[in-house]
């Protein structure tokens, strides 16, 4: 490097999702009790038969329940004891308020979680598998506007590591569904089909002992500027660095950890480039960039997805060195002091040095 101070770029990718939630919501609709579950996007196309009699309970030509309180209940598993309560309550006190002015009719809820004959159950689930033909969605209700649809208990899903603010727009969105909403109707900011959302607190990236999700790390290197006789010299050196970390890295990084060449930058995890001219605005130097997803929110990287490593007219026999301080930080060493021996202190020669040895 020269002498000159490495540069420490960090690029956050707020993501509104982390991998593995979908960031649009999926419903499923029932034409009628015996046909089943299609996708809301499916029942639009639906012939729904026309209602031989006309309905006399309060409110039936608008209201598909058929009536004006609807007792809901929730399902929450055993392990699970996480205060779900006021949570639904929030969602249910929402369309109590709102149901007239967007679903057309009036509607109040008693939450009852352990009622016997609910209107609804409420089910917090891991995993919402799938719904209709989506998969791995945040939530799932049938889309109900005919009474004919209703068969009691209607369910309605929600992914139960969502954080609160998410738990409830999720909620209020299912419930929408249930009452004759469809994607893209008012209130937009609840109906709409996509929604970015948030789970509950995740430990950060840099706290976890493999900051990927994934122990096999495909490795794509574009060299450049190299000269094509220099190239040998510089493959050996970047196989040290690779060969530092898969071997354990004096028991820094987990033992699994492995890499693979790949041809292309698009298909890598890592990406190591050869350049004239730095992005980081240090010349010679090295630098490096982090990009992950935040699923929680909270402004820090739960798990990397790419690490892209710059090298600008570093000497060769110090490239190796170079590549393994900027893989160290893909691994979330941030402190000098949290890196192996070799990337501590290391002066002007040991980054030539055979400091893998």
């Amino acid at each position: 490097m020269n002498g000159r101070a490495l540069l420490l770029t960090l690029l956050i990718v707020l993501a509104g999702c982390a991998a593995p939630i979908d960031p649009g919501f999926a419903d499923t609709a029932t034409t009628t009790q015996s046909t089943g579950q299609t996708t809301a996007a499916q029942a639009t196309q639906t012939q729904t038969p026309t209602p031989q009699a006309t309905p006399t309970a309060i409110g039936a030509q608008d209201n598909p329940w058929q009536e004006e309180t609807l007792t809901v209940a929730l399902s929450i598993p055993e392990d699970d004891s996480r205060e779900y309560e006021p949570l639904v309550e929030e969602a249910l006190a929402y369309w109590e308020a709102n149901s007239q002015r967007y679903a057309g009719y009036p509607l109040s809820f008693a939450l009852e979680p352990n009622a016997e004959n609910p209107d609804i159950v409420v089910e917090f689930v891991p995993h919402v598998e799938t719904c209709g033909e989506k998969r791995e969605v945040a939530g799932c209700a049938p889309y109900i506007t005919d009474a004919r649809q209703v068969s009691r208990p209607e369910r309605i899903q929600v992914l139960s590591g969502l954080s609160e603010k998410s738990t409830v727009l999720v909620l209020k969105h299912e419930l929408g569904h249930a009452m004759g909403l469809d994607h893209g109707d008012e209130p937009r900011s609840i109906m709409n089909g996509q929604a970015s959302l948030t789970t509950l607190p995740q430990t950060n990236a840099t706290e976890r002992p493999l900051p990927w999700d994934h122990a096999e790390l495909s490795v794509y290197v574009d060299y450049g500027v190299v000269p094509e006789g220099e190239r040998t010299e510089v493959r050996a050196q970047l196989q040290h660095a690779l060969d530092y970390y898969s071997n354990g890295a004096d028991n820094y990084v987990p033992e699994n950890v492995s890499f693979v060449t790949v041809s292309s930058a698009s298909e890598a995890d890592i990406v190591i480039r050869f350049t004239d001219s730095s992005p980081c605005g240090v010349d010679p130097g090295s630098c490096g960039a982090v990009r992950g997803e935040d699923p929680d929110g909270d402004g820090a990287l739960e798990t990397y997805t790419h690490l892209e490593i710059t090298l600008t007219h570093i000497d060769r026999d110090a490239t190796g060195w170079h590549v393994g301080w900027w893989l160290g930080y893909g691994f979330g060493f941030e402190a000098e002091s949290e890196y192996p021996d070799p990337f501590r202190g290391a002066s002007y020669s040991e980054r030539r040095g055979e400091w893998w040895e």
